[in-house]
């Protein structure tokens, strides 16, 4: 219901309260005989004078509680249709606002801003779920690993991911990012897809990124966003299926330590 229709039926309902009205009730009953009496039909008249305002006061006041109760009943549903959003459109929409802030804060960082590094970092650990990446990346190999290898190697692949999702801001920082669509994928996740266009030059093509986001629903924390990314896909090709190629052939052919020590290399060579 809108403001307008909600506005529209207190015009009607008013009259349901109208002070005049044979509905809203008798506030002093006489006698029929004792309207005939002057001295009692004069002070039935004094009466029905000093009671009057009461009655007025009483019809406005039952009019201002239905506002009020009509209020409530409108912000309610909207509270309620808010809810009910779909989920694709909750993940776009909050995807939307937390780009726009990574670029926001990314434009200060190149600023010399070393506060809006830091956000920026914040920012990030809570957007990215560095810790579902990471299985995947290894994907069946990950359980073949010992406890302190998965440690290991998630720190590195975070510190990896961190790297590059922020050199994707720096290198799209100067493009007009458009939201275009968001869907539910198989495995439950809601794809949101954008397209990256050049404002210096508008004909080149328009990169297509694609973002994969998870609900965090079932176990928010203050750390956590209600919405985190588990994969990026850009011009369809999925980060998260890259890193498990590239990793377990090198798992495959030196091992988990030149894996380890690769990695190490790249970071240093990416290191912002």
């Amino acid at each position: 219901m809108t403001w307008g229709t909600a506005l529209a039926l207190l015009t009607l309902t008013g009259t349901l309260s109208d002070p005049d009205s044979p509905e809203t009730g008798t506030m002093l009953n006489l006698d029929q005989r004792a309207l005939h009496n002057p001295a009692t039909s004069h002070l039935g008249k004094c009466q029905r004078a000093r009671l009057e305002p009461l009655r007025v006061l009483s019809a406005w006041t039952a009019k201002w509680a239905m506002l009020a109760t009509l209020a409530v009943s409108v912000l309610g549903q909207a509270t309620a249709s808010a809810s009910a959003e779909p989920a694709e459109r909750q993940a776009l929409d909050f995807f939307r606002g937390e780009q726009r802030r990574l670029f926001s804060l990314m434009a200060k960082v190149d600023k010399g801003d070393a506060s809006a590094r830091a956000a920026l970092d914040s920012a990030l650990n809570g957007l990215i779920d560095f810790d579902t990446i990471a299985r995947r990346s290894l994907g069946k190999r990950w359980e073949t690993r010992s406890a302190a290898e998965q440690a290991e190697f998630s720190k590195l692949l975070r510190s990896l991911v961190e790297t590059n999702y922020r050199r994707s801001i720096r290198s799209t920082i100067n493009y007009a990012i458009a939201y275009k669509t968001s869907a539910p994928t198989a495995s439950g996740e809601i794809r949101v897809n954008t397209e990256a266009r050049s404002k210096q030059n508008r004909r080149a093509v328009p990169v297509s990124i694609d973002y994969l986001l998870t609900s965090t629903a079932e176990s928010a924390s203050a750390a956590k966003k209600p919405w985190q990314v588990t994969d990026v896909i850009t011009d369809g090709v999925s980060m998260v299926d890259n890193y498990e190629t590239q990793f377990g052939r090198i798992l495959d052919k030196d091992g988990y330590a030149a894996l380890i020590e690769k990695m190490q290399k790249k970071l240093s060579e990416l290191q912002d």
